[in-house]
């Protein structure tokens, strides 16, 4: 999946497992090994610039969710 199209899609629904899996997928690329959750925390690995388009899109989320009475 490309940037473009993860952060569309992170733009219709944020998912933060999706964002972490991804860093983690990424350090494990950059180590030449295979990706394995446990070996590849994605968490530490996003990056500011990732942290904030998460949020702004998570806070458009929230603005177009229904609220219950």
């Amino acid at each position: 999946m490309s940037d473009e199209e993860f952060w569309r899609e992170m733009a219709r629904m944020p998912d933060l497992q999706a964002l972490v899996e991804r860093c983690g997928r990424r350090l494990a690329a950059r180590l030449g090994e295979p990706y394995n959750y446990k070996r590849h925390p994605g968490y530490p690995e996003i990056e500011p610039e990732e942290w904030a388009r998460w949020d702004a899109a998570n806070v458009e989320f929230q603005a177009r969710r229904p609220r219950r009475p």
